[in-house]
Formats: C-alpha cells, structure tokens, sequence
C-alpha cells in the first residue's frame, strides 16, 4: 500500500475495532457509523486502537471502507 492511500485511509473513513475488547470493558465504544450492539469496542484513531490492544493483550482489527 503506497503512502497517499495509507493516508486517505486513516484520514477519511478508516474505523478501528479491536476484536474482543467487548468483554474486558464494562462499555464497549461504539461504531462510528452503525449500531453494532455492542460487539466491539472501536476506535477511529489507530494511536487509540494500539494503546488498547497492547494493554488488553489482543490484535488489532482494520475495516476500511468509504462513507455512505
């Protein structure tokens, strides 16, 4: 992935989820865009998504895709 697509992701619509975080916080973040029930806990900033996944012990999870 070249650097200009890398940064439109992160800069326009790329939402990070960290896949299974719902059961480690008493309320999981939201999706930025849908109501997912609560599944994952999600972060639109990847600094976020990577402080929570190095405390939890868990992967990181990138969906990308583009605004409706």
């Amino acid at each position: 992935m070249n650097t200009r697509v890398a940064a439109a992701a992160f800069a326009s619509l790329a939402a990070f989820a960290l896949a299974g975080l719902a059961g480690d916080t008493a309320k999981p973040v939201p999706h930025p865009r849908f109501d997912d029930k609560g599944t994952l806990s999600w972060s639109t900033k990847l600094e976020d998504a990577k402080t929570a996944a190095k405390a939890s012990g868990k992967l990181i999870f990138i969906e990308y895709g583009r605004e409706s």
